[in-house]
């Protein structure tokens, strides 16, 4: 009897041990208590991930007529790249020299022959601070912008842009609807014809259009 109750006593005993050393194991591998997490985020890795999202959004809010090709942001300025005839022809699609001062009567075209070619004609439209320089492109019998600069709301585009107008109306033109935190730092807007070789840039201040300008690849004088 006394065996029988020494062994059992043993089996209790080395149990006991097991018990206590796989909780000591436990605890070891936990590292003690559990403490509340703490998760660090880096800022500079979520403001580039919501300006990308902002692009996207941009991109996929563009009207289908203004045929976007690219979008990218650069400091304070938002470039579009576009395949839209309003690029080339922002002011109308003029067959002569006259159709065009029809149209714009406020300013006084004047001709030029360009000096690094005299056997070039560039008409000058000028007013007010304003100038559209025009080249006629007799293979599309069509008036081409040279170059050009509006400071005023003497012209208005084919669309109706024109200083003064709103940074969201102006986008509005081109997109569906506008994240105003895309837009907000912005201060220029620079559509790029990916076709021709023409583009425009719209300075704003600081959410009114206030200068507007052409510039293309023509080698002519553009002053």
């Amino acid at each position: 009897m006394r065996k029988l109750n020494i062994k059992s006593i043993c089996y209790c005993f080395c149990a006991i041990i097991f018990i206590t050393a796989g909780c000591s194991n436990g605890s070891a591998s936990s590292g003690g208590p559990e403490k509340d997490s703490v998760v660090t985020i880096d800022s500079q890795a979520v403001s580039q991930e919501t300006a990308v999202t902002l692009k996207d959004s941009l991109k996929n809010l563009a009207k289908k007529d203004f045929e976007l090709v690219e979008l990218s942001t650069k400091g304070d300025t938002l470039n579009i790249v576009s395949t839209s005839a309003f690029l080339y022809y922002p002011l109308g699609k003029f067959r002569s020299i006259d159709d065009f001062s029809k149209t714009f009567k406020n300013l006084n075209v004047t001709t030029e022959h360009d000096v690094t070619d005299s056997s070039i004609v560039l008409n000058r439209a000028s007013g007010d601070g304003c100038f559209i320089k025009l080249f006629k492109d007799s293979e599309k019998n069509a008036l081409e912008i040279v170059s050009g600069r509006i400071i005023n709301d003497q012209v208005k585009l084919v669309n109706g842009i024109g200083t003064g107008m709103n940074k969201v109306d102006f986008l509005k033109i081109f997109f569906k609807d506008v994240p105003p935190n895309e837009i907000e730092k912005v201060k220029v807007i620079k559509l790029i014809s990916g076709l021709e070789g023409i583009s425009h840039v719209y300075v704003f201040s600081p959410d009114r259009l206030i200068l507007l300008y052409f510039d293309t690849d023509y080698s002519f004088n553009k002053d």
